[in-house]
């Protein structure tokens, strides 16, 4: 076990790239055999992870890109470890995911690492000074899908949604402004959360946040102190009658505050499923929208499922 694989993101540009190169030159320099690859999409980063995980050389994947990059490493590593779908964990000479990050958000990278730098993981992985934690993900029924970061419904699919009227700004402030957009124009849909077989939240639902990492969007703490390794799933609804509702509670999640406004509901368990009298779900899962039409959509958690690394001391996989 002496390789890195290195994937990036194909359409990677900019930082992604520069990203890419620089840790490959660090791993070269530290005399780590270092591959680079740029599996196109779609299902091409799963696809190449899942075969580096099988392959006995490998030791480590480093992933450059967005979260939506991240979240297909994470998936190809439990398929290619035979994790997925009942979980693990997996063997204990296992290759770690190690993230990178090069997108917009880097909100799994920020769960893990918490501040550190693209270079601050790298330095790690060359050093060995690092720590496997086992992270979760969660499968969307009857679609063999996983889910890292986090899925929701209503807020966040409109936010993304929202960026492309986001012209005079660029990078997290871009994402911000299109989340004001969304959450100011805030129309809420008619439906029910159910976790573990319970309805926990019904009526007008601008927001169901299903986890996952604490934060979204690289600064909204929507789901404080869950977990990306304890085998269960943090669900924080808001149900709200419109805006004037909707964006003091929101204002208050950017700091995690907003768990017991008036229409915040919170739970935790290990299947959660999703509703909508109102038509298709408005839904979204680690910043990509969702092209089905189901009105309903169960997510059951996959423990255990991804070595993943995370600095040697500190808190384990918490933002």
């Amino acid at each position: 076990m002496n390789r890195v694989v290195i994937v990036v993101n194909a359409a990677a540009r900019g930082q992604a790239l520069e990203i890419a190169e620089g840790a490959s030159r660090a791993l070269d320099a530290a005399g780590i055999e270092a591959h680079s690859f740029y599996p196109p999409a779609p299902g091409g980063v799963t696809e190449l992870v899942a075969e580096a995980a099988t392959d006995p050389k490998t030791f480590a994947v480093a992933v450059v890109g967005g979260d939506g990059t991240v979240r297909e490493a994470a998936e190809g590593m439990a398929r290619g470890l035979g994790t997925w779908p009942d979980g693990g964990p997996a063997r204990s000479d296992a290759p770690t995911l190690f993230v990178l990050g090069g997108g917009t958000g880097n909100s799994v990278r920020h769960a893990l690492w918490g501040g550190a730098t693209w270079e601050d993981v790298v330095a790690a992985l060359a050093a060995g000074t690092h720590r496997r934690v086992d992270l979760d993900l969660a499968a969307i029924e009857g679609r063999d899908r996983g889910v890292l970061l986090g899925a929701s419904t209503g807020f966040f699919r409109w936010a993304v949604e929202a960026v492309d009227r986001v012209v005079d700004h660029t990078g997290r402030d871009r994402y911000f402004a299109a989340g004001l957009l969304a959450a100011e124009e805030i129309a809420p849909y008619r439906g029910a959360v159910e976790v573990d077989g319970n309805v926990v939240a019904a009526g007008r639902l601008a927001l169901v946040a299903v986890g996952g990492a604490a934060q979204r969007g690289g600064r909204v703490a929507v789901l404080p102190g869950s977990r990306l390794d304890d085998g269960l799933l943090d669900v924080c609804a808001i149900a709200v009658s419109g805006a004037d509702e909707f964006v003091p509670i929101m204002a208050k999640a950017l700091s995690g505050d907003h768990l017991g406004e008036p229409g915040v509901t919170w739970a935790r368990g290990r299947r959660v499923v999703l509703r909508s009298d109102d038509g298709p779900l408005p839904f979204e899962h680690d910043g990509e929208l969702w092209e089905g039409n189901e009105r309903r959509l169960e997510l059951g958690v996959v423990p255990a499922a991804v070595p993943a690394a995370v600095p040697a001391t500190g808190a384990v996989a918490r933002n």
